[in-house]
């Protein structure tokens, strides 16, 4: 342990928006209107409004300062280490941090390139190429059982230290068996580097 505790993602002093999906407003959803800890996450406190969902909180890299202490802030030292030769990017990529609770997770959507590591917990992933992928504002489960017999959906396991990488397009979703934290990077189109040229969304 270095430096200073952090507050941020102290256990039960600070709370978190947390929602059913890890960005509620884009896939016309609603966040919870009661904020939550770590440990309320961790422990799947119902949110009053769905107490039928599990959360998840998800947010961008304001503190990664205190998520990455030990690296002082720098993810690129805790397994993004080949991201800059594997993108060759023009500038930062969109970071974000996630935590969700057993049964929580992100419903199908789609976006520019990602790579996710997981730190904590074990996480399923359906996956679909560009022409079947989605937006949708149903809950993980229901979409769960709508696609995962279909052929085209491709199913795979994360685990602690696992590297995924969803290639441009790609429709996912994820859902957490136990309590789970990971880390994303998306690399947008406009923002990587094409044999000298800076290619445009």
């Amino acid at each position: 342990k270095t430096g200073n505790p952090p507050r941020h993602f102290h256990p039960t002093n600070t709370k978190h928006d947390v929602g059913p999906t890890a960005y509620p407003g884009l896939t016309g959803q609603d966040y919870c209107d009661t904020q939550m800890s770590v440990m309320d996450i961790l422990r799947n406190k119902p949110c009053p409004e769905m107490p039928n969902l599990k959360m998840i909180h998800a947010e961008h890299d304001d503190y990664f300062d205190q998520a990455y202490q030990q690296y002082k802030g720098d993810p690129y030292k805790a397994g993004f280490r080949k991201l800059p030769a594997w993108f060759g990017y023009a500038t930062e990529p969109a970071w974000q941090i996630f935590m969700g609770g057993d049964g929580s997770g992100a419903t199908l959507h789609w976006h520019a390139a990602a790579l996710n590591i997981l730190y904590i917990g074990t996480k399923q992933w359906h996956i679909t190429p560009p022409h079947h992928r989605g937006f949708t504002g149903m809950t993980v489960q229901d979409v769960t059982n709508v696609i995962r017999d279909e052929p085209f959906v491709v199913k795979c396991t994360q685990r602690p230290g696992d590297l995924f990488y969803i290639p441009d397009f790609w429709g996912h979703m994820t859902v957490n068996h136990g309590f789970g934290i990971g880390v994303a990077a998306i690399v947008s189109t406009s923002h990587r580097l094409y044999m000298g040229s800076i290619v445009m969304d």
